[in-house]
């Protein structure tokens, strides 16, 4: 993966960091010696993409929240009028 990208330095190695656990994550950081730090953002953002790629062909999927939501008035969210009465008249 990463480590035999050539923007990266050899010595030290780079090196994986379990950071903890996220509310719907294991939270990792990968530290790596670059040799231009005026290129840190586009060597971040191939790494990004690099990790993103390994881990859709191992078939790891990042997981999202997913969220509930309970309406305290949902007749409010009713249309005016129903698609079988035509439209309602406005202004144009």
């Amino acid at each position: 993966m990463p480590v035999g990208n050539r923007r990266f330095s050899p010595s030290p190695p780079p090196k994986v960091v379990f950071k903890g656990f996220g509310e719907s994550s294991l939270d990792f950081e990968l530290w790596a010696w670059i040799d231009c730090i005026d290129k840190l953002v586009v060597i971040r953002s191939r790494l990004y993409f690099l990790v993103e790629a390994e881990l859709r062909q191992r078939g790891i999927a990042i997981p999202y929240p997913h969220l509930d939501l309970a309406l305290r008035n949902p007749e409010v969210l009713r249309p005016d009028w129903h698609p079988n009465e035509g439209r309602p008249a406005g202004p144009c």
